[in-house]
């Protein structure tokens, strides 16, 4: 059974424009088709698309896409009011295995996280395909089931839909463009309402990256899909070389730009940087780095070394206590 009606967010933003005395207008939006084609010679720049009708269409996606990552922090902060200060996570809720059969932290996966907060009427499924979204695999999951979700273990007893599938590679298909961090153990304290403001939280989706290589002033990384389609969308008008580019909600509610796939857009040393990384370079010295979002450096340290700062961000089938029980998909 589908959901209608509002989320909690948006019964939220309605009363308090109502209560300010203010005129509400509702604008009924033409759904755009699930399928949305690549955007060939855009600039990667937040500001610039290029000109003419399809850039006003790619500069109106981006704010859909703003909107629901917004939303979605929105969500996860009122969650942690209600629950202690913690997020969503699914091996807290499903203790008695009524939703999946994967025990302990083995249920913390990408659709488990983000479905349970849907079951809870914080968001509708539909907002975690993106607006920006170019693979055809990722569609919108428009039967989300809140009375006795087929897929569960027990349906009448389940505390979210497991048909909310992340599996984009799975000839099924996914529902779901956005990533979040790694929930291991080493990593889970964050995964909280208080923390740094500019840990992010969720974020467009990256390319896998096979390697992250130290060079003077910054990090080269390698992709191990060239092909990737999370490039699809901003491209350098000089070079048409494929770069990442996306929006991040960050713990403080704001969504952010990030034109590289550093979690740093500054100097690695500029005050209010993101912390760096103590990693070794190619002759084992060591060396502070920036942080790449979409890679995980846990190998990458110096005995004694600081990788304190480490985020990796991923949709991930499968998850555990380890970073080594987590898969994460790629395209």
């Amino acid at each position: 059974m589908r959901r209608n009606g509002f989320t909690v967010v948006e019964a939220c933003a309605l009363a308090g424009l109502i209560g300010a005395g203010g005129a509400v207008v509702i604008v009924v939006e033409q759904p755009e088709p699930v399928r949305a084609r690549p955007l060939q010679g855009v600039d990667r720049n937040e500001s610039a698309f290029g000109t003419g009708f399809n850039a006003g269409r790619a500069t109106a996606r981006k704010i859909r896409e703003e909107d629901a990552l917004r939303g979605i922090g929105q969500s996860l902060t009122m969650w942690s009011e209600w629950n202690v200060g913690r997020y969503p996570l699914p091996s807290d809720l499903d203790r008695n295995d009524w939703t999946v059969a994967e025990q302990g932290r083995a249920k913390n996966t990408t659709a488990n996280v983000f479905s349970s907060m849907v079951y809870q009427g914080l968001l509708i499924a539909e907002m975690f395909r993106s607006p920006l979204e170019v693979n055809e695999n990722i569609r919108e999951y428009v039967e989300y089931e809140v009375d006795e979700p087929r897929a569960a273990v027990d349906p009448v007893r389940a505390l979210w839909d497991p048909g909310m599938r992340e599996d984009f590679t799975s000839p099924e298909g996914g529902h779901i463009s956005f990533a979040h961090p790694i929930l291991d153990e080493a990593r889970l304290d964050r995964w909280k309402g208080e923390g740094r403001p500019d840990e992010i939280l969720v974020s467009a989706r990256g390319p896998e990256i096979a390697s992250a290589d130290l060079h003077e002033g910054g990090v080269v990384t390698r992709y191990a899909q060239p092909g990737t389609l999370t490039n699809s969308v901003y491209r350098s008008e000089a070079t048409m070389t494929p770069s990442w580019s996306g929006q991040a909600v960050l713990r403080d509610g704001s969504v952010r730009f990030f034109a590289q796939l550093y979690g740093d857009n500054a100097p690695a040393l500029e005050p209010g940087a993101w912390p760096t990384l103590n990693r070794a370079d190619a002759d084992g010295a060591a060396v502070d780095a920036h942080d790449v979002l979409f890679y995980d450096e846990g190998s990458s340290g110096v005995p004694g070394g600081d990788l304190s700062g480490n985020r990796f961000l991923g949709i991930f089938t499968s998850a555990g206590d380890a970073a080594s029980d987590f898969t994460a998909i790629w395209d």
